[in-house]
This record gives structure tokens, C-alpha cells and sequence, in this order.
């Protein structure tokens, strides 16, 4: 899988440095034994183009970086996205990367939840709501809700979700925690499936069929 990686300002380099959290590629290990992770570099001009060399089977747009704090971030994901759809290949998003595919989409983005929603969303953990018949059955049927993390500020509300996509999962509060599109392998979690470090968490289970199938939906 080429996975799109946290651009990040440190105070001890005068240098931004591209980062991804070693639990992401233990994950990927996990849920796809004997793959290669490739990071995709956040400063890259023709990502595209390598793409098209690499030729990754799956591609993950990953969390860290509010939407629209990084121009250059944003610009990058947006090549990947298209070149991810143009070459029909499955991709999933985890946090920024659900908020992402949604204004991609032409949805929209609620940028401070904290100000909008009842529930707080910073680290904590909470229960989502699966509503897609498909989900049930991966999850061993009748399975109608799940404990997960919660790390972010910014969000999709229901009345937010872009043409084209359908909600999964969403919060009490109608934030939405899961969607799928509705005619491409795309798939995305608000949660992060990485730090659960559990491979009976609802995350991983979802990641694991999502990497074996493409989509299952």
C-alpha cells in the first residue's frame, strides 16, 4: 500500500520533516501480511507520475494535518486521490483522510466541532452506530454499534456528506465515523483502526476485509 504520510514543523530542525507513525505500518503488516508500505512523499510535484511506477494495489490517505493547514499536503492527496480513482484502485482514508475524500467529493466540513456538537471528539473514546447491512455481516450479524477512539476537531456531519457517498457509521451527536462511495472501492473511518492495537477491533476487521476485497459493500 502507498500511504500519504503528517507534514510536520519541529522546533529542533529548522527543517519540516514528512512523518508517519510506526504503528500505521504495523498495522498494514497486520492486515496485509508480507506487503510493502510506501510512504508517499508530502513535497512530491508529479505524484502521479509516481504513482503510475510504483503501482501500489491499495492507497491510504492517512490522519494528522487539519484540512487546509497545509496547502502543499493538500494539493499532494488530491493527486493521489485522482490518480486512485482513475486506476480503480482501493482506497481507504482514516480521520483527515475521511474528511478529505468528502470535500473531495464536494461535500462539506465542519471545522470546528467543539462549536457545533454535543459530544467532544479529543481523545476520547465513544460509540458508533453501524447502519449498513453490509457491516453487519462482516461483523457477524446484527452488530448495530462499536466503541472507538476519537481523535479530531474537525468532522462531516450527516447534513455534510458529499453526492455519491453513503454513511456506515456516525455518533449520537451525527457526526459521521464510517463511509463508503457508493460505485468506487473507497472506503473511510473517522477513528484511527492504527492505535487500537487490537486485531479484533472493529477497525482492524474493517481494514483487514477492505485490503483482501477492495470493497465488500
Amino acid at each position: 500500500p502507498a500511504i500519504t504520510q503528517t507534514l510536520t514543523h519541529t522546533l529542533s530542525y529548522t527543517d519540516d520533516r514528512d512523518a508517519l507513525r510506526p504503528d500505521w505500518v504495523l498495522l498494514l503488516e497486520a492486515t496485509s501480511p508480507g506487503c510493502v508500505v510506501i510512504p508517499v512523499p508530502t513535497s512530491i510535484s508529479n505524484a502521479m507520475a509516481w504513482l503510475d511506477f510504483l503501482d501500489p494495489n491499495v492507497v491510504v490517505l492517512a490522519n494528522g494535518n487539519d484540512i487546509g493547514a497545509e496547502e502543499i499536503r493538500d494539493e499532494c492527496e488530491r493527486k493521489v486521490m485522482h490518480w486512485a480513482i482513475e486506476n480503480e484502485k482501493p482506497l481507504l482514508g482514516v480521520c483527515r483522510g475521511l474528511q478529505f475524500i468528502n470535500c473531495y467529493f464536494d461535500g462539506g466540513l465542519t471545522t470546528d466541532l467543539n462549536k457545533e456538537v454535543s459530544m467532544n471528539h479529543v481523545a476520547e473514546r465513544h460509540v458508533v452506530s453501524v447502519s449498513h447491512p453490509a457491516f453487519f455481516d462482516l461483523l457477524n450479524g446484527n452488530v448495530a454499534a462499536g466503541t472507538v477512539n476519537s481523535y479530531h476537531n474537525q468532522g462531516v456531519q450527516v447534513n455534510e456528506l458529499a453526492p455519491g457517498l453513503t454513511a456506515f457509521a456516525t455518533t449520537a451527536d451525527g457526526t459521521i465515523e464510517g463511509l463508503v462511495h457508493d460505485s468506487k472501492p473507497i472506503m473511510a473511518v473517522q477513528w484511527h483502526p492504527e492505535r487500537d492495537g487490537n486485531d479484533h477491533a472493529l477497525g482492524s476487521i474493517l481494514v483487514r476485509k477492505f485490503f483482501q476485497e477492495g470493497r465488500f459493500w
